[in-house]
C-alpha cells in the first residue's frame, strides 16, 4: 500500500500554494485541517468505487455490543440475541459492503438487504418458530446507527458478520499516513492548495483545471479494479421465491 504522511503533504501544499516561509498565514494547524478535508474527499472517491481499495476495518477501532470482535482486515462479527432484531453498528462504521450469517462461524451465507418500503412484509405472515437466515428470507437494513433485521419475531441465535468501510481517521501527527493508491498524492495536494489560496483571495484557476483533469483520471481508473473480470448485473430474484431468499 502506497501512503502519504501529514507532514509530507503539508510541505507540498505550501509549495503549490506559494506559502513557503509564511508559517503564520495560514498556520500549520489550519493547513492540517484542510488536508484532512481533502483526504476525506479522496477517501470518498475510493469508497464510492466499491472496489475494496480501503481496509474494511480500522485497527483498534472501538466496538459496540457485548461479545463482539473485529476480524482483522475483514469485518465486524458478533452473535445475535434470541428475539432481538436491532443491533448497534461499530463506532467507526461509514458504509456497508455486505452482511453474512452463519450457524457455526465457519459456513457463511450472504443476507439480502430490504428496502424501506418492505419493512412490514412479514407483519401479516405467520413466522415459524426457529426461523433461520438460511432458508426463510431474513433481511437487513441500516437505520441511523443501528442494524435492523426482519422478521423480528422468533429470531434464533446465530453469527453475523458485517463487512464495511470505516470512517477516514483524522490525521493529527506529522507521521500519520493515509492510503494514496498508485501514488495519487497530487490529488490531495492540489485540492488542499486550492483551499489555502482561496482563503488568501489568490487566483485558483490553474489549480482547479489541474484538479478536474486528475478527477476524470481517478474516476476512470478506480471503478474497475479487476480488469480480468467485468462487473455483472445481479438479479433481484433468486430461486425459491420471496420466502426462499429474495
Amino acid at each position: 500500500m502506497v501512503t502519504g504522511s501529514l507532514g509530507e503533504i503539508r510541505e507540498l501544499v505550501r509549495v503549490r500554494s506559494d506559502t513557503v516561509g509564511q508559517q503564520s498565514n495560514p498556520v500549520d494547524a489550519d493547513i492540517n485541517g484542510m488536508i484532512n478535508d481533502s483526504v476525506r474527499e479522496w477517501y470518498d472517491l475510493l469508497v464510492q468505487a466499491g472496489e475494496g481499495y480501503m481496509p474494511v476495518t480500522t485497527a483498534g477501532a472501538a466496538l459496540t455490543g457485548s461479545g463482539s470482535t473485529l476480524v482483522a482486515g475483514a469485518a465486524y462479527q458478533f452473535q445475535t440475541t434470541s428475539g432481538v432484531d436491532t443491533y448497534a453498528l461499530p463506532n467507526d462504521f461509514y458504509h456497508a459492503r455486505g452482511l453474512e450469517a452463519s450457524p457455526d462461524g465457519l459456513r457463511w451465507i450472504t443476507l439480502r438487504r430490504f428496502q424501506f418500503a418492505d419493512r412490514n412484509i412479514y407483519s401479516f405472515v405467520p413466522i415459524p418458530v426457529g426461523i433461520t437466515p438460511y432458508g426463510a428470507g431474513v433481511r437487513w437494513n441500516i437505520d441511523g446507527d443501528y442494524l435492523v433485521l426482519i422478521p423480528g419475531q422468533n429470531l434464533p441465535v446465530f453469527q453475523l458478520r458485517l463487512r464495511y468501510y470505516p470512517v477516514q481517521p483524522v490525521l493529527v501527527n506529522d507521521t500519520d499516513v493515509f492510503n494514496l493508491v498508485n501514488g495519487m498524492r497530487e490529488y490531495v495536494v492540489v485540492d488542499c492548495a486550492i483551499k489555502v489560496k482561496d482563503i488568501q483571495n489568490f487566483d485558483v484557476t490553474v489549480l482547479m483545471a489541474q484538479k478536474e483533469v486528475m478527477l476524470k483520471r481517478v474516476r476512470a481508473m478506480i471503478r474497475d479494479r479487476d480488469k480480468s473480470t467485468p462487473h455483472r448485473v445481479l438479479s433481484p430474484f433468486r430461486r425459491g421465491g420471496p420466502r426462499g431468499g429474495r
